[in-house]
């Protein structure tokens, strides 16, 4: 049995971190009181300042003072609908006012109006949204961690952990803490014995003067309580219940009333309006924070080459155009040799992938081509092929299935010559092709059964809608990264912004 010291600084630590968890919930709510709006943190695009799941309070902006530097929560205006949070950049001489997120190269595109404002960026409290990020995503696994962990906490703080083992009684004292009396206790019941022996020895119905009557109650004695056990331990359920309650109280009313907002945000400071700027991150740092299972940058001779170091390649055909990438003296894939075609050489199993992303930078004036996709032969012309991007007319398609039966499909075309940011992403909830930072979304459809290979150009199109009859790709990709899940919107969007030519 553990000792009573062990226990208590067990007791004691536990009961801190529910308290801390209980007053980071409090934060994150109690301001709706006062008519502030709590919005959760739900994408990554300015970590490590600030991280998804924070939670940022903003005052109503009525009757206040807008200037630059300001943290801002609005409507956003390119996506009906939802909130964005970003840093006041400039005003207008109409009023109308310009935000641009830290992690950004440029302002945003739209002006905001001043009544399109929601509050002014005053307190954050770090970490305690992290569960509705996890429940808009799905992931279940930290989900129930968290959960496991805030019960344990629960059972240690006030359960029968807390309650269980009796302190040992020092010599010289009773149960009840009286001293003395435990030697008071034992001479009594040694002279009772001794004066039983001697009233049995005298015969029935005698009673030795000396004797202390039984019926007697002396004013030392403790007698144990019958039910004190019983109460302890239903004081410690109650407890226990109350806490449980207590967190799932304010945990749920956080996560009904705590808005979700595309925060490239910023900022450590946890009280007042001014926050400071971070640095924007080099677009690769944002890629690889999202942990892609391959990356090709084309910043060196080697077409292959995989910034994670964790994909295995052979390209076929493919060269780096030096000087002709995305950024200012980087490189480019050059697909436009017949035939090419670079592809992991890592075989994926059938059924082959279910959730994924695809990435990548494209330009082009060709009117059609494969860009990237999943075809069950290494090399050549695939037998079974889909999970693919592709241009057709300039416009982008990407599909799931044999032939396409999900599609998603551009209204626009982007063979301009220009480089155009791609992501095709799919998993339960649903396929997303999201250009330049536009979002189409469809349903998930289903993905066809076989194994097979990633491949980024050449591959078969044949019987899919609108083939471009060329299956080679005439033009240059950069950046090429394949994800073994599905990004979300927000965070193909947070990559667009954080990549888009300056």
């Amino acid at each position: 049995m553990i000792g009573s010291w062990p226990r208590l600084i067990t007791v004691v630590a536990a009961r801190i971190l529910l308290f801390g968890i209980l007053g980071l919930a409090f934060w994150a709510t109690a301001p709706m009181l006062l008519g502030w709006t709590p919005t959760t943190v739900v994408t990554g695009s300015m970590r490590p300042a600030i991280q998804v799941g924070d939670v940022v309070v903003s005052q109503d902006p009525d009757g206040r003072q807008l200037r630059p530097g300001q943290v801002l929560l609005v409507d956003d205006p390119d996506q009906r609908g939802k909130l964005r949070l970003h840093r006041i950049d400039s005003q207008q001489p109409s009023g109308e006012i310009i935000l641009k997120g830290d992690a950004n190269a440029k302002v945003d595109s739209t002006p905001i109006p001043r009544e399109s404002v929601r509050g002014v960026g005053t307190l954050r409290v770090p970490f305690i949204g992290a569960p509705i990020v996890w429940l808009r995503e799905r992931a279940w696994l930290p989900l129930l961690v968290t959960g496991l962990g805030v019960a344990g906490l629960i059972a240690l703080a006030f359960g029968r952990f807390a309650r269980s083992g009796t302190p040992s009684t020092p010599a010289g004292e009773s149960p009840s803490g009286t001293p003395g009396s435990g030697q008071r206790d034992s001479a009594d019941r040694e002279a009772t014995d001794r004066d039983a022996a001697d009233h049995d020895a005298a015969g029935p119905g005698t009673h030795h003067p000396d004797t202390p009557n039984p019926d007697a109650t002396r004013p030392d004695s403790h007698p144990r309580t019958p039910g004190r056990g019983r109460r302890g331990r239903h004081r410690g359920i109650a407890g226990a219940a109350a806490g449980t309650a207590t967190v799932t109280a304010l945990l749920a009313t956080a996560a009904v009333a705590i808005a979700p907002a595309h925060a490239m945000f910023s900022d450590t400071t946890s009280r007042g309006a001014s926050f400071t700027s971070a640095a924007a991150p080099p677009y690769r740092d944002v890629v690889l924070a999202d942990q892609p299972l391959a990356f090709y940058e084309a910043e060196t001779t080697d077409p292959a080459k995989d910034s994670t170091g964790q994909s295995p390649t052979r390209s076929y055909g493919v060269t780096v155009a030096q000087g002709a990438g995305r950024e200012p003296g980087g490189g480019a894939l050059n697909l436009s040799a017949p035939l090419s075609t670079q592809t992991l050489t890592t075989f994926r199993p059938d059924p082959g992938p279910r959730e994924f992303t695809l990435e990548l930078w494209m330009k082009t004036t060709a009117s059609g081509g494969r860009l990237i996709g999943f075809g069950g032969s290494a090399e050549g012309a695939s037998g079974l092929y889909d999970r693919v991007v592709y241009l057709s007319g300039g416009r982008l398609f990407f599909g799931v299935g044999p032939w396409g039966p999900t599609m998603l499909v551009t209204a626009g075309t982007f063979n301009d010559g220009n480089w155009h940011h791609v992501v095709a992403a799919r998993d339960a909830a649903g396929t997303r092709l999201v250009v330049d930072g536009k979002v189409i979304s469809g349903p998930p459809g289903e993905t066809q059964n076989y194994g097979g290979y990633w491949r980024i150009g050449y591959d078969n199109l044949g019987g899919w809608r609108a083939d471009p009859l060329t299956t080679s790709f005439n033009g240059l990709v950069d950046d090429v990264a394949i994800y073994p899940r599905a990004l979300t919107a927000d965070q193909a969007i947070a990559h667009y912004q954080a990549g888009r030519p300056g």
